[in-house]
């Protein structure tokens, strides 16, 4: 790939300040190299005829939100509906094409045409550039008009988050291949991103490999413009749980709060974050949520596709609770809700303004639809938050489930895998070739197009080219094979083990930590020779790292087999850990009472009181001592102990031969 490095000049911080840019006449990749950098504001605001294609209809009604009465927003019933929420095991249902007769689709197009034609005409009329806003599916309607028209070589058309045709080739391939060859002698097209497709992939394919591909350079000029951004990256169990315990936090009014320096007389403020923003690709696993944690529509915001079955699974799902509807993404001054969802469909280029919200991640490896990629996702959800006021906007907190053993692919089964449906699409494309009229060759891509909305290129790689101007015709949809092949990467590569997570998060520049250091130490502790060695060289060295690098070490040396070592760190922290010799035995008894005992203890002292009961102060040591006891937990009982266990609230009792005593009510329980 012919790449060539721009250097953005000093003090510019987005395109439309930059006087001497310009798109250019040729077709290109453009690598932006940030989110937020105001690419598509400068498409829609310069002096130049824009037609602006985006994979998803939020995000350009999103911009249309911004610019009123400036663009055209092309609005086609005809469109396909993108299922991008449903699950990869119901792939033969993920495309619906929307039931129109030939009369009622031509009336469509019809008045389509006439209401681009008109916009133009009054663009000409007042003398502005006229600036179309246009999905994927829809590019081909718009370029047919311009083109009748004789105008189609006036306007640049800008393929706005232009990875996308090839992740979503996998649920809609077909509308993919479409657009890619309908832009094929098109001039004046910029495919643009802030995260392209990885190299390795589009030189795999013949209308990207030879493309010009020009990055943007924002440091080399300007090294302190760009704030790098970073992310904490942490496991979990399960992302429900996880997602209802940061609700929990917030409904409870513990916000995380940040220094702001001011003129004031102190010099600085507080500022709490009072919005969450949860990244899911999942509308059930979102709905899950908010059963879980008892949410409202009034406090919660559910950005996804807006399609008849998620519209359907929402009010289904949530019937017993008034309001539930698909949000939409608020413009800059309108009021925000506390939680907001938002699928994949908002991930590519959507604008929040909130000055508070912090942005939280949840990534399951084991169903493949959830698997965040890093390489592309990420750096997206990154740039959503636009406001420069907000502390958290750089920031961000990934939650993820590695791959299980249940779930592994490996890679020489992968590419067998790959080889079987390549050879059976030779095979299918061969018959393709020995069809002797139009009509057989008709009747055989026909029959080919059932089979793929049936299995949806379960079996192989064949499409049928439905382009423009000419006759159906089988082909080899390389688009599938590269997204297959990405989709492999994500899930069984990234996603391997919490090293290959924190590898690849380090490799985009996400996090600030120190791979090389982080590693040596890792490889330090393997090369001790006993559980004492490994011990006390891990609570010896842990002083030279901070929290979110100790949490990989930490996770790193348990997948290594070294989890005794990483228990006792963890139940006894450094200085226990020293206090007992970094002594097998002697540690594994400490933990044993203080660890094990102490979860059984919970259990029991929060089984025997009841919520409302009323102790006095004197019978609650001697109840707890009696627990204490029957554990053979070796403390002396307090009865401010029970404070450990439940909420309370000091009462005074009358009791029988001593008055009023004062006494504990228990008013809930402490998880």
């Amino acid at each position: 790939m012919n790449k060539t490095v721009i250097q953005v000049p000093a003090g510019i911080r987005y395109i439309s300040e930059w006087e001497n840019y310009k798109l250019l006449e040729f077709p290109h990749i453009l690598d932006k190299r940030i989110p937020g950098c105001g690419f598509t504001e400068y498409c829609i605001t310069n002096n130049q005829n824009v037609i602006l294609a985006s994979p998803r209809k939020i995000l350009l009604e999103n911009k249309e939100a911004q610019h009123p009465n400036e663009v055209l927003l092309i609005k086609n019933k005809l469109d396909n509906v993108l299922r991008i929420d449903k699950n990869l095991e119901k792939r033969d249902t993920m495309l619906i094409e929307n039931e129109f007769t030939q009369a009622e689709r031509a009336q469509i197009i019809s008045d389509l045409q006439a209401n681009i034609r008109s916009y133009i005409k009054g663009c000409q009329n007042m003398g502005i550039p006229a600036k179309l806003l246009v999905t994927y599916d829809s590019y081909r309607l718009v370029k047919d008009v311009l083109v009748k028209d004789g105008i189609f070589d006036s306007f640049y058309t800008v393929i706005d988050e232009f990875q996308s045709i090839f992740t979503d080739s996998r649920f809609k391939s077909d509308t993919e291949l479409v657009f890619v060859n309908n832009l094929i002698g098109v001039n004046r097209v910029c495919y643009v991103s802030a995260t392209p497709m990885l190299e390795k992939y589009l030189d795999m394919l013949k209308e990207f490999k030879d493309l010009p591909y020009y990055e943007l350079d924002w440091e080399a000029l300007d090294p302190l413009r760009i704030r790098r951004p970073s992310i904490k990256v942490r496991t979990t169990k399960s992302i429900l749980t996880t997602a209802a315990k940061i609700i929990e936090e917030y409904k409870k009014g513990n916000f995380e709060k940040e220094i702001i320096q001011d003129n004031s007389p102190m010099g600085y403020h507080y500022i709490e974050s009072r919005e969450a923003v949860f990244y899911v690709n999942s509308v059930s696993n979102i709905i899950n949520i908010i059963c879980k944690a008892g949410l409202t529509a009034d406090e919660t915001n559910i950005l996804c596709s807006c399609t008849p079955e998620n519209e359907k699974k929402i009010w289904s799902r949530l019937k017993k609770r008034d309001g539930w509807k698909i949000g939409s993404v608020p413009l800059r001054n309108e009021e925000r809700k506390m939680f907001t969802f938002c699928t994949r469909t908002v991930y590519l280029g959507a604008d929040f303004y909130s000055d508070n919200a912090r942005s939280f991640v949840l990534s399951d490896a084991n169903v493949e639809t959830l698997a965040v990629d890093i390489t592309l996702d990420l750096p997206q959800i990154m740039g959503r938050q636009r406001l420069i006021n907000n502390p958290w906007r750089n920031r961000a907190e990934l939650y993820y489930k590695t791959l299980t053993n249940g779930n592994v692919i490996l890679k020489d089964e992968f590419d067998a895998i790959l080889k079987r449906k390549l050879n059976k699409s030779a095979d299918l494309l061969q018959v393709k070739e020995d069809c002797s009229t139009t009509n057989g060759l008709i009747a055989y891509s026909e029959k080919l197009i059932d089979s793929i909305r049936l299995v949806n290129y379960k079996n192989d790689y064949v499409s049928v080219n439905k382009h423009t101007g000419c006759l159906p015709e089988p082909v080899l949809n390389n688009l599938v094979l590269v997204a297959e092949m990405r989709a492999y990467d994500i899930q069984q590569v990234d996603y391997k083990d919490r090293f290959s997570v924190f590898n690849a998060v380090y490799d985009m520049g996400l996090t600030e930590v120190n791979r090389v250091k982080v590693c040596n130490f890792i490889e330090v502790i393997n090369n001790q020779t006993d559980y004492y060695h490994e011990l006390k060289t891990l609570c010896d060295g842990s002083i030279d790292f901070c929290k979110e690098e100790m949490d990989i070490i930490l996770d790193s040396l348990y997948f290594d087999n070294k989890k005794l070592i990483v228990e006792s760190y963890k139940k006894l922290g450094p200085e226990g850990c020293k206090k007992y010799g970094y002594n097998y035995a002697k540690i594994k008894s400490a933990i044993s009472v203080n660890e094990f005992n102490r979860e059984s203890l919970k259990e029991l002292i929060q089984t025997n009181f009841k919520i409302g009961d009323v102790v006095p102060k004197a019978d609650m040591k001697v109840c707890l001592q009696a627990v204490y006891d029957k554990l053979k937990f070796n403390k002396k009982a307090k009865a401010k102990d029970i404070e450990q266990y439940f909420k309370i609230e000091e009462v005074q009792l009358s009791v029988k031969n001593k008055g009023r005593v004062w006494s504990y009510k228990l008013i809930s329980k402490i998880d």
